[in-house]
């Protein structure tokens, strides 16, 4: 995975509210808040009063086995949270402060993910696993060329839209 070098490492925020998802955590200490993912991002937070180094520290999504390592200058304050993007959309939010980049990759799997976060010592300190949400079939309209007189339609989903019956108007 690609890192971004270039954010501000000293992560502090706003706790954003959790989500309802199944969450595993064997540490009292940091803890994946929310896996968003259609907005391919998640939410680590530090409930303690103590900041964590997180050198070492990985993020892992289960489904595609792909892991973001914390880049070493990344200090979670106590009571703060910080939020790892991914995806071309998401790349200006992790420019630091309490947001980070992983990718230009889409790394969440909209059809159901874990996050995992794992300690220096590979020590898995807790998951959230979300469900994604039924496919939604999404046909719309790309482009409308009135000189050219055609129409290119664009089904937006992985599931095969059957055109029977339809028309343009």
């Amino acid at each position: 995975a690609d890192n971004n070098g270039d954010n501000k490492r000293k992560a502090e925020g706003e706790t954003p509210d959790a989500p309802e998802a199944k969450r595993q955590n064997s540490s009292p200490g940091l803890r994946i808040q929310k896996l968003d993912l259609v907005e391919d991002y998640v939410t680590i937070i530090n409930p303690t009063a103590e900041g964590v180094k997180m050198e070492g520290y990985k993020l892992k999504s289960k489904v595609g086995d792909q892991a973001f390592e914390f880049p070493a200058e990344t200090v979670l304050e106590g009571g703060a949270c910080v939020t790892v993007w991914s995806g071309t959309k998401n790349e200006s939010k992790g420019t630091g402060g309490s947001s980070l980049f992983w990718t230009k990759k889409y790394m969440w799997n909209d059809k159901g993910d874990t996050a995992v976060l794992v300690d220096a010592d590979g020590n898995e300190l807790g998951e959230v696993e979300e469900k994604g949400a039924p496919e939604r079939k999404t046909v719309v309209i790309q482009e409308l060329d009135l000189i050219g007189d055609f129409v290119t339609i664009l089904n937006q989903g992985s599931a095969d839209v059957p055109l029977k019956d339809w028309s343009l108007k």
